[in-house]
């Protein structure tokens, strides 16, 4: 029997169907949109929880500092939104290992694991498994995307993923 680590979104665990918990702001490469506009935006979307998961790696082309000083300013602007701080990061080989710094993951809310690119269709379920006993990693990210990509290889494999993601839901 696997045992479950402990994951720190457990303690949001009422906001799940109301929040949206992955963000990237113009902190990431991908998005635009300030924090503020953001959480605007969640705020009229009648959203409770917004996570701010900007892309990072182990060598981090922004100052995660000032990026926590934005969450800090919008956590004081909008009282009635639960804001969190945290990070979208590559899974790195099939022990789980995830491509982000002791130094951003400490000072996170929220960690997202994800696979952007596998090149082993037979060692990702095992990844998948170590990612997710990973005790940093709180979150799954873009499941679909690698698993469209991968699909004709990975689909007699998707029963063992499913249940690894029902496990980690009670961790």
């Amino acid at each position: 029997m696997m045992t479950a680590p402990n994951k720190r979104w457990k303690k949001y665990h009422a906001f799940l169907a109301r929040g949206d918990w992955h963000v990237h702001s113009r902190w990431s490469n991908d998005a635009q949109g300030s924090i503020a506009d953001y959480c605007r935006q969640a705020r009229a979307n009648g959203l409770r929880l917004i996570a701010f998961t900007e892309h990072v790696r182990r060598k981090i082309e922004f100052d995660f500092r000032q990026f926590s000083a934005d969450v800090d300013a919008a956590r004081q602007a909008f009282p009635d939104l639960v804001i969190l701080k945290g990070c979208e990061a590559k899974v790195l080989n099939v022990a789980g290992e995830i491509d982000a710094s002791d130094h951003v993951l400490e000072q996170c809310d929220v960690v997202i694991g994800s696979f952007h690119s596998f090149a082993d269709p037979s060692q990702y379920i095992p990844a998948l498994r170590n990612m997710l006993r990973n005790p940093i990693v709180d979150i799954w990210g873009i499941l679909l995307s690698i698993a469209s990509s991968m699909a004709s290889r990975l689909t007699p494999r998707c029963s063992k993923a499913w249940s690894i993601c029902a496990w980690n839901t009670r961790c």
